[in-house]
């Protein structure tokens, strides 16, 4: 496996449409992207199993089929499918212990900016960061904290100790 092994990760809807992907390696141009993200829709929209290896040009890829959505990796043709295996199943069952239930379209966009996160901790640059969903849970959680310090919690905090100050 090069270094680069991720080319991308796509999520798409049972229509074909796209969710949210990140493209690594190679470079493609929206064009690409949509061109390869139909050819994946039509490659695997009667699948029935929900999971498989695929051969596609010069990709292999993983799928993996939701309620109303399809989540692939896309690695290069000599990349080890066990390991694009692990980052597909790390990056669903992170999605699913960050959604705290099943992987479906609305949780998805619902849920868009920690799908982010996921991705952000799961692929670097094409790199494979991270696939043990438990890591990249907390991580996820050490951000959300981090990133937004107002919280009901503080917020109540803050008003009560504010009110103590000025009221006595």
């Amino acid at each position: 496996m090069s270094a680069f092994g991720i080319n991308a990760i796509i999520v798409l809807d049972a229509e074909g449409h796209r969710i949210v992907a990140r493209y690594y390696l190679p470079k493609y141009s929206p064009s690409e992207q949509k061109d390869l993200e139909e050819k994946l829709h039509r490659k695997t929209e009667n699948n029935s199993s929900g999971d498989e290896v695929i051969s596609l040009e010069n990709f292999v890829i993983l799928y993996k089929s939701a309620t109303d959505a399809s989540l692939f990796i896309v690695g290069g043709a000599d990349d080890n499918p066990a390991i694009l295996d692990d980052v597909l199943t790390g990056f669903h069952d992170s999605m699913v212990r960050c959604f705290k239930g099943p992987v479906d379209k609305r949780a998805i966009f619902e849920n868009l900016d920690m799908v982010l996160l996921i991705l952000d901790e799961l692929i670097d640059s094409g790199l494979i960061f991270e696939t043990d969903p438990s890591v990249i849970e907390s991580r996820i959680a050490t951000k959300s904290i981090d990133e937004n310090p107002l919280s009901e919690a503080n917020i109540k905090s803050t008003w009560k100790d504010l009110t103590k100050q000025y009221f006595g």
